[in-house]
């Protein structure tokens, strides 16, 4: 999903994870489809060399899986 998750840097999860919890304009918010593909990268991001990208693509997970979301989308 992601052609090179190394230029990913905890500061650009960082900033996606907060735009996604608190708009839900934005990607893994707009559908469901849409949002298995944002958590499909998140888990991608879990796996780089950083304590800080595992720790940011983790609470985009927990977010974007969460009952509220899911409810939103399905509904």
């Amino acid at each position: 999903m992601i052609d090179n998750p190394e230029m990913v840097t905890a500061k650009q999860m960082d900033n996606w994870v907060h735009k996604e919890a608190t708009d839900e304009k934005f990607i893994g918010k707009r559908s469901i489809s849409l949002n298995k593909i944002a958590v499909k990268v998140a888990r991608e991001i879990q796996t780089l060399n950083s304590q800080s990208a595992k720790w940011i693509a983790s609470d985009a997970i927990r977010e974007l899986t969460s009952e509220k979301v899911l409810a939103r989308l399905s509904g």
